[in-house]
């Protein structure tokens, strides 16, 4: 993203047309949260738990999808010092283990197709 490369450490984005009541609800807990020093990814749930306990009846993904943060690194403030990005481990085992089940399963239905086809 062009604004992530300028230098922000995060942004708010809306992949599809936002809910203006819900916006302008989302927004005001979400400012509140962050003024109360809550790291940004914890505001944004935070903020979604508080409308969803005073209107029940909007938890609909069409309300809550409608905005998604997207950070650099876990942010609470803003400082000029620059900070060391911890390693994200359990997305790399995540993805080491999904390679291999992958594998696995392909290996499996070869092996499944390659009987069926002897068999005939």
């Amino acid at each position: 993203m062009r604004i992530m490369s300028n230098g922000a450490l995060s942004v708010i984005v809306s992949p599809s047309k936002a809910d203006d009541y819900f916006s302008s609800e989302f927004f005001r807990v979400f400012y509140q949260k962050i003024a109360e020093g809550v790291f940004f990814e914890d505001a944004v749930f935070q903020a979604r738990n508080a409308f969803f306990k005073a209107n029940p009846s909007m938890r609909h993904p069409k309300y809550w999808d409608a905005f998604q943060l997207v950070v650099s690194r876990k942010i609470q403030y803003i400082s000029n010092e620059p900070e060391q990005v911890p390693m994200q481990w359990w997305l790399l085992l995540w993805v080491d283990l999904s390679a291999t089940l992958l594998g696995a399963w392909w290996r499996r239905n070869e092996l499944v197709r390659r009987l069926n086809a002897s068999e005939s």
